[in-house]
């Protein structure tokens, strides 16, 4: 191997300045935070004898100086993704360069080349990672909900209400106070904080939404949107009439005669809670495919009521539900919701849009325990 010059002349100064700069525009704009971007130059700059190195890292740029500001250079990194395995690689490189693995820095150069090259995941592999994700997330997070729903019967809807609040409102802090790093997320101002809207370019957008798409002029059907909840609807069908499937349903139908046919209330309810926070989570990550972004903060908010609106409007009620409640109450609540406002803001002039969804997602709810409420006398 040759050995790497403790002097290097001007020329491979240059060429060495070159290289660490390559290398940090590659990590910065693939998603490594700042203060390791800095170090990782650093450490490839000592340990190619390149003295009196200085460098500076802002979120979309870097500046750098050596030999006693002999050579300066600035490098705009103004669009950034993530892609952590191109990290990784950096990363890697630079431990090799400092171990001495790697000598020159030709060779440094075309393992850099070769790191930038590395493709992104296809985008149907990060959305079934998501999916996989959330069902450890739904054992975790779902199994305690069940828990509390066990410990506390009878006051269901209450505690529903409370932990559903509770939840988003400790959300909001931990979007706001978590060290959060990545420049596509945060807030580009501060640096802090999680951006209300998340674009998930590069990512997972349109990965079902795009496939077998068909186009009738200006009009777009995501086929494979429509097949994949097709698909999750005939699973859970076919749950349904599985033997813990039919013990589910008289368990929420009805808990006395489920108790007395000898089935574990408890577990079965734990086991419903699980399977419908997982449900809800592959339901997130299919709203987020399709319009291509992230909602935080009070965005849920913003799905759940409507997401029980259209249900009760397909004719479930709160101790039953079909999936045919679910197709026939989407398309009856999304109508009402396009339409009326259209209707309502011709003749005041007025945008009544966001009125007409409260009013409709709130009505339906307090209709439905109105009617529970009634029965039950």
């Amino acid at each position: 191997m040759a050995e790497r010059e403790l002097y290097p002349d001007r020329e491979q100064r240059r060429r060495i300045m070159d290289f660490i700069m390559a290398a940090g525009q590659t990590l910065l704009e693939n998603g490594a935070e700042v203060f390791r971007v800095e170090q990782t130059m650093e450490i490839m700059a000592a340990s190619f004898h390149l003295r009196e190195f200085h460098v500076y890292v802002l979120t979309n740029g870097i500046f750098a100086s050596a030999g006693t500001a002999e050579m300066s250079e600035v490098r705009n990194v103004p669009t950034r993704t993530t892609h952590l395995g191109r990290v990784a690689a950096v990363n890697q490189l630079s431990r090799q360069i400092a171990s001495g693995e790697v000598e020159t820095v030709a060779e440094a150069e075309a393992r850099l080349a070769q790191a930038r090259c590395i493709p992104f995941p296809k985008d149907w592999v990060q959305l079934a990672a998501g999916m996989g994700g959330a069902f450890c997330f739904a054992l975790i997070f779902g199994g305690g909900y069940g828990w509390l729903l066990n410990k506390i019967k009878g006051g269901e809807m209450m505690i529903a209400t409370y932990v559903g609040f509770s939840s988003v409102s400790f959300m909001c802090m931990m979007w706001l106070l978590l060290p959060y790093s990545s420049p596509t997320m945060v807030w580009g101002l501060s640096g802090k904080g999680l951006r209300t809207t998340i674009s998930l370019e590069g990512f997972y957008d349109k990965a079902l939404a795009n496939f077998l798409q068909i186009n009738i002029g200006k009009i777009s059907i995501p086929t494979g949107s429509l097949l994949f909840f097709a698909f999750l609807a005939f699973l859970m069908w076919a749950f349904l009439h599985t033997k813990t499937g039919t013990a589910m349903t008289a368990v929420g139908s009805n808990p006395n005669f489920a108790r007395a046919s000898g089935i574990n209330i408890d577990k079965t309810r734990m086991l419903s809670v699980i399977m419908s926070t997982w449900l809800a989570a592959v339901g997130i990550l299919m709203y987020e495919q399709g319009f291509g972004f992230i909602q935080l903060y009070m965005a849920p908010f913003y799905m759940a009521l409507p997401a029980v609106s259209a249900i009760l409007i397909g004719g479930a009620s709160v101790n039953k539900a079909s999936i045919t409640n679910v197709i026939i109450g989407t398309f009856l609540f999304q109508g009402i919701v396009t339409m009326t406002p259209t209707v309502m803001n011709s003749m005041i002039h007025m945008d009544m849009s966001e009125v007409i969804r409260i009013v409709v997602s709130n009505g339906m709810i307090l209709y439905a325990l109105t009617r529970k409420t009634e029965g039950s006398k």
